[in-house]
């Protein structure tokens, strides 16, 4: 028997959820017009399904052709496509899935375009006729259907026949939906920045900093560094440093940060020294505003890339610095899949791309900490705050346990003197709601969700119950489920509304806001909440973890950290580490201006 004959084929990453790259023939586009990162349309089972073109192949299956290419240039550098197939392998996931997950989000439409051969049309029926004059150049079918009076199906009865004619031809178009472009406000050209800091303004030890990473950007050999510092030792300076120096040498750099509210306070900052050359990528962006921000970093036009986790992926071509904000945090994980950690694949880009990776954080992960022990990555250190200001003074009080209060005298007090002052405090509990659970009091059965069987946390606001995780709402039982007991319920546990409200009711006259996921649930709302407490329009701020990570708020002087114990008791392997991680970074808020402060835990 002969050798099958093999052919060059095109291997495409279908948007589809399958753990392998298909074959696809390139029919009318032929090879010249696919370039590795472009996006093309291509048959799957009874249906057309975008995909990224990723090279060629050999084959000796037949196979189907490719129907149209969408980009007219790659919408992914090289770097990005090794990346994406890395994380794909890594993770386990569908190459398709992960490149739909990066690039902007629109939706694949089709529509029927006509277009006249030029055959003479002397025999032609006089309606067929007059449907023909209308096709100049070329109409969609709902374009021509209008035009001629008739409708969808039977415009498609006469085309048919003008087709088996000859007369006409048919073929498809697709495109993805775009709408309008939509800056983003925040940087207009209205915006105020703030004053820019002077290269001559850093310490010592930041100089040192900034000269080690400067070279490792030299050497382009991935270098990855973690950068310990404790709260208020200008980490956030020695990254604009090392963009200036990324810029300067003609690349771009990317800084990832863990919450989206944090982006509010690093664009202004950012914004100040680089303008329109930064762009934003993050979840958070509307379609429209995404694809604006993607387009102009994949032109060139923006330099320096500030976003959350999916930030990773941004189409930079010359990638000289990844920065990784507060590395230790949970939230650089994807919790649905696709499934990938940021930080670990900043990690992997850089030694994809030779750039220089900054691993920052005052409470580094157990992991990047040991591979900074054993050399694996560098290790520098900032050991003091700037302007050598003190670290807040910390002291730890027990809860009475026969006491229904929530704070112990002493710290309403101090909350009530730091109003008195013009000073402002912030009440840490990382906990939603009014209480963690409901209860009965009789047969001690706890209302869990119907989806995820954890407890229903109970909200004040409504009297209802949410699970935290899937977004289940339950209105309070008139019975208990399981013995019918009426109404005896107990609350137990604390969350944020019920700490709110109780200061609200100790300390009537203060400007209370709370800052969690009920609050704020968008972008919007939480940077404008995060705007009144650094315009010293609020005394006291309540909130979770939103709280606590790299805000920098000068007349913040006091902290209290509620509960801290309770988070031990999580279950999860990584509790004591997690503790300790949000209770320095919380109490790392206070104190960082001329006043000092004081922790209360």
């Amino acid at each position: 028997m002969s050798a099958k004959k093999t052919v060059l084929v095109a291997q495409v990453a279908v948007f589809v959820p399958l753990r392998k790259l298909f074959s696809y023939s390139f029919g009318d586009c032929g090879a010249a017009g696919l370039v590795p990162g472009v996006r093309v349309v291509v048959p799957f089972g009874n249906r057309d399904v975008a995909g990224v073109f990723l090279g060629f192949a050999e084959s000796d299956i037949e196979t189907k052709e490719i129907k149209a290419v969408l980009d007219e240039s790659s919408l992914f550098p090289p770097a990005l496509v090794e990346l994406a197939l890395w994380c794909a392998d890594y993770y386990m996931s569908a190459p398709g899935e992960i490149f739909r997950m990066i690039c902007p989000r629109e939706s694949l439409k089709k529509k029927i375009v006509f277009r006249k051969t030029g055959k003479a049309t002397g025999k032609v029926g006089a309606g067929k006729k007059a449907i023909l004059d209308l096709v100049d150049e070329e109409f969609s079918s709902a374009v021509l259907a209008k035009k001629a009076g008739l409708t969808a199906r039977e415009l498609d009865k006469e085309a048919k026949a003008l087709i088996r004619g000859g007369y006409l031809e048919k073929k498809e178009e697709f495109y993805f939906t775009q709408s309008r472009m939509q800056p983003l406000e925040w940087l207009s050209p209205n915006s105020s920045p703030e004053t820019p800091i002077l290269e001559t303004g850093y310490t010592d030890e930041q100089k040192n900093v900034i000269e080690e990473i400067s070279e490792e950007m030299v050497r382009r050999k991935g270098r990855v560094t973690l950068l310990q510092g404790v709260t208020g030792s200008g980490k956030t300076e020695v990254y604009i440093a090392l963009c200036k120096r990324a810029v300067a040498s003609g690349g771009g750099a990317i800084v990832l940060v863990p919450e989206i509210a944090l982006t509010y306070q690093f664009v202004r900052r950012f914004y100040s020294c680089f303008g329109r050359a930064i762009a934003v990528l993050h979840s958070g962006l509307t379609p429209a505003q995404r694809r604006e921000e993607w387009t102009r970093i994949g032109k060139g036009d923006a330099q320096i890339v500030i976003g959350a986790r999916s930030a990773i992926f941004a189409p930079m071509r010359d990638i000289r610095l990844v920065v990784v904000d507060e590395e230790h945090d949970g939230s650089y994980k994807q919790g649905e899949y696709p499934y990938y950690n940021a930080r670990d694949l900043a990690v992997v880009l850089g030694r994809i791309t030779g750039a220089a990776v900054l691993l920052g954080s005052a409470t580094p992960s157990l992991e990047t900490y040991h591979n900074a022990q054993n050399g694996k990555y560098s290790h520098s250190r900032l050991v003091h705050r700037i302007d050598r200001r003190p670290m807040p003074n910390v002291k730890m009080v027990e809860d009475d346990e026969k006491s229904d209060a929530l704070f112990p005298a002493g710290v309403v007090e101090k909350l009530a003197q730091r109003i008195r002052k013009g000073e402002q405090s912030l009440v840490f509990i990382n906990r939603r709601g009014a209480s963690t659970c409901v209860k009965c009091r009789v047969c001690r059965e706890v209302a869990q969700c119907p989806n995820c069987s954890v407890s229903l946390t109970f909200h004040s606001n409504g009297a209802k119950m949410l699970c935290h995780y899937c977004g289940f709402e339950s209105p309070i039982p008139e019975k208990c489920d399981k013995c019918g007991a009426n109404g005896l319920f107990s609350y137990r546990g604390v969350g944020t509304q019920k700490v709110e409200s109780q200061l609200a009711e100790l300390l009537p006259k203060a400007r209370i806001e709370r800052l969690d996921q009920d609050t704020a649930p968008t972008r919007e709302k939480a940077f404008a909440i995060l705007e009144r407490f650094e315009n010293r329009q609020t005394d006291i701020l309540v909130g979770t973890q939103m709280t606590a990570k790299g805000h920098d708020f000068e007349n913040l002087t006091f902290t209290a950290i509620v509960g801290a114990d309770d988070y031990l008791a999580f279950p999860d392997f990584r509790s004591a580490e997690r503790t300790f991680s949000l209770v320095t970074q919380a109490a790392g808020r206070t104190g960082r201006g001329v006043k000092g402060g004081e922790v209360v835990i």
